[in-house]
């Protein structure tokens, strides 16, 4: 009777609150900057969950020169950092004056 009741009541309170834990979560974000072999650099916003890859995709893709060796494109990504993607060292830029 009023024991299952408040057990039900206490079981959608908790589902409601790990459900809003969830949502919460989702739309937490991080910002970074990028710079180096990018078309678009400058400072991001991304979920929080984002990996290097997805910055890239925002900031308009890799160049031809960057350094794929260099990068860790499914590297997780924290607020606040600084990525730069370096020039490939073979490229024919690298060597020209």
């Amino acid at each position: 009777g009023i024991i299952q009741n408040m057990e039900a009541e206490e079981v959608a309170e908790a589902a409601e609150i790990a459900a809003t834990s969830e949502i919460e979560k989702a739309e937490e974000t991080i910002i970074v900057d990028i710079s180096g072999e990018v078309n678009s650099p400058g400072v991001y916003e991304l979920p929080a969950s984002s990996r290097l890859n997805d910055l890239i995709n925002l900031a308009g893709g890799l160049r031809e020169e960057a350094d794929l060796d260099a990068i860790n494109r499914a590297g997780k990504l924290t607020d606040g950092i600084k990525i730069y993607i370096p020039k490939n060292k073979h490229s024919e830029r690298w060597y020209s004056l």
